[in-house]
């Protein structure tokens, strides 16, 4: 697989199959897959062996009907330019570190979902399940509750600018993560994109088919 994440399916409540795939050097493929139905959904990009080696990367999007002969639905095909979108989210980043009173009226209020040998655990699983009980694992909590742990992490819930705690001995960091403002405006500069739903035409795979994440 090239997907260069670290899970490679995710399970969202028995409803839903997320996989992850692609071939090597070729392309990568994120297809949503209901568990009841007899059909998915691919999102695919075909960035070679170099995602910056390309001005710009072909991305499709269609609907695959499963059975002894496939059949596809085209839904959008277009391309992206991953350079000039990077280019202009590093130029906006923004990073902000400072250290914290968790206890001040400033901090004490915030909430976060914390993270502990369970982030560990879920980095290392090949897929990750999305239960009820894994919602409630991972609830928020106020940010005081790092205070309790030698060392903890926790990031920013609710409409607040996005960030992070971490807690080390006795001290506490506030992290403002990039705020990326005009990401929108920015990501529709970079992407084409052209609706095919209303398309009669059918869908062509090119070479030799999909891969087998795509069965």
């Amino acid at each position: 697989m090239s997907w260069p994440g670290p899970f490679k399916r995710i399970r969202i409540l028995d409803d839903f199959l997320v996989v992850f795939g692609g071939r090597p050097g070729f392309d990568t493929k994120i297809i949503l897959k209901p568990l009841r139905e007899d059909y998915h959904y691919t999102f695919s990009m075909r960035h070679g062996s170099d995602w910056f080696s390309q001005s710009r990367i072909p991305i499709d999007f269609h609907k695959t009907y499963e059975g002894t002969e496939k059949e596809y639905e085209p839904i959008g095909k277009g391309s992206f330019d991953l350079k000039m979108l990077t280019d202009h989210l590093m130029k906006s980043a923004r990073v902000d570190l400072q250290e914290v009173d968790l206890r001040s009226p400033k901090w004490r209020n915030r909430h976060v979902i914390t993270f502990d040998e369970r982030l560990v655990n879920l980095m290392m699983a090949k897929e990750l399940k999305i239960t009820a009980e894994f919602a409630e694992n991972f609830s928020p909590v106020p940010v005081t509750k790092l205070q309790e742990s030698e060392f903890g992490i926790g990031m920013t819930t609710g409409r607040v600018v996005p960030g992070m705690f971490v807690k080390a001995a006795d001290k506490a960091y506030a992290l403002g993560l990039p705020s990326f403002k005009g990401f929108e405006e920015i990501l529709e500069e970079a992407m084409e994109f052209e609706d095919l739903t209303q398309e009669d035409d059918e869908y062509e795979e090119d070479g030799d088919g999909e891969s087998d994440e795509d069965e």
